[in-house]
């Protein structure tokens, strides 16, 4: 395979030509989409999809790129983990092309919950169901002279690629949300839509609800770790751009509770009531991240990290045991550096977590920090100086009452981690109360 190097990958310089050709485009775009209800939401998406697939060309190169498009998948970022790793993601939806059960439910429907919305409830649950129904049952008209117009109009934007078939590339894998038909129906009522924003970004099918001719609201969620935690995240910032309104968990500018881990959902009590000391491994990414979360990325791949924790843990004298990230996407960065094997029967850390564990996380964005957050556990966090500079202020403020509490520490604090670790095992320690109050504060009673 052949793969860019990702130090010449300048990610804002990347960005800044993506901007360049799309202004090329972008007036005739508005005007192909003229009469389109949700115009504005679908020429989000296609300039994430342009860009996201100008990350697929600079990373790994022509044969790649004629893959992608040729392809089974239409997103960039499916097909970056299936490229690197052989890791398939198969979230496309089923479609049972029952047009008179679809244009039966949306006379009445008025709130759709897509992956991500909240369930919580017996009555969410079901909406849940009947979301993923009416999005199985969208049938996409295809208009042939659309899909040439905007075909020709697309080449436009790529012609700074140099590739010679790029009209062929673009006819095998333009998604059938850009080119499609509107979608009417009787009812011209608001659209409320409760999602995670980036399962349109999958391109699975539930983008397809774009092309119905009601005007779509979507309140966005965050789904995972890492949201408004760096000053900059290319993919974040289409997946906002796509909502009315966005709800982070703690750190954005409006928040929520967490609901990826309920707070019903106790972690569980060892018989024998002894701390454990767990090292959570973080999962492999693929270079195009580099580009689309450039800093989430750089956290990702700083093995120093690593290499620190490994020799604090070692002075320290504890066992500790090794959480590694499930499957193909195994990071090879912890070879020789594990401790004993963490018993993961579900492949769902959370699952396996009891209530007197402390974690370490070597990278701050991983998503089992707000399950710890959730249920007031032990956790330390581990990172190099240098990620200090792509910080948010609110970040930065939370890592701050980390330092506070010397429960965050940098990886050339020699022997500082191994100092505390002693003292976080033993009997006497209890966790910081100005720091619960923080947490409770910024992640729980908002």
């Amino acid at each position: 395979m052949s793969w860019q190097k990702q130090e010449i990958l300048d990610h804002s310089a990347i960005y800044e030509q993506h901007c360049a050709q799309f202004k090329r485009v972008s007036s005739n775009l508005e005007e192909f989409y003229v009469g389109f209800t949700n115009k504005n939401k679908i020429i989000v998406l296609l300039e994430y999809w342009l860009f996201a697939c100008r990350s697929v060309y600079l990373c790994y190169g022509v044969n790649a790129t004629n893959a992608f498009f040729k392809g089974k998948y239409n997103s960039p970022a499916r097909f970056s983990f299936l490229h690197e790793f052989g890791v398939e993601h198969n979230l496309t939806i089923e479609g049972n092309q029952g047009s008179f059960l679809f244009h039966f439910l949306m006379r009445f429907i008025k709130n759709l919950i897509f992956p991500g919305g909240v369930i919580n409830s017996i009555q969410s649950k079901f909406r849940s169901r009947i979301t993923r129904f009416i999005v199985s049952n969208i049938t996409v008209s295809e208009d042939k002279n659309r899909k040439f117009n905007l075909v020709d109009l697309l080449q436009i934007y790529f012609d700074d690629f140099g590739l010679d078939d790029m009209d062929n590339l673009l006819n095998h894998g333009l998604p059938y949300i850009f080119f499609g038909e509107e979608i009417r129906t009787t009812s011209t009522r608001d659209l409320d839509l409760d999602c995670a924003a980036i399962c349109f970004m999958d391109f699975c099918g539930y983008e397809n609800i774009f092309l119905v001719n009601r005007v779509l609201k979507i309140r966005g969620r965050q789904h995972g770790g890492g949201y408004d935690f760096f000053s900059l995240g290319y993919s974040n910032l289409f997946e906002k751009r796509l909502c009315d309104s966005f709800l982070g968990w703690g750190l954005s500018q409006a928040n929520s509770r967490q609901q990826r881990y309920p707070s019903k959902q106790k972690p569980k009590v060892s018989i024998q009531e002894r701390k454990r000391l767990v090292w959570s491994e973080h999962s492999l990414l693929p270079l195009t991240y580099c580009i689309l979360s450039p800093y989430d990325y750089l956290h990702h791949q700083n093995e120093s990290v690593i290499k620190y924790i490994h020799e604090e843990l070692v002075g320290s004298g504890h066992k500790y045991l090794s959480m590694v990230y499930p499957g193909l996407l195994e990071s090879p960065a912890y070879i020789g550096k594990r401790g004993g094997k963490f018993r993961n029967t579900t492949g769902r850390g959370e699952d396996n977590i009891f209530v007197n564990d402390v974690l370490i996380f070597d990278i701050s964005a991983h998503s089992l920090v707000h399950y710890c957050l959730e249920h007031e556990l032990t956790f330390i966090i581990v990172i190099s100086r240098s990620n200090l500079d792509f910080f948010t202020y609110s970040k930065a403020e939370w890592f701050g009452k980390l330092r506070e509490a010397r429960l965050a520490f940098f990886d050339d604090e020699v022997g500082l981690l191994s100092q505390r670790l002693s003292e976080i095992m033993s009997d006497e320690f209890e966790f910081p109360d100005t720091l619960k109050v923080f947490h409770r504060q910024k992640f729980i009673n908002i």
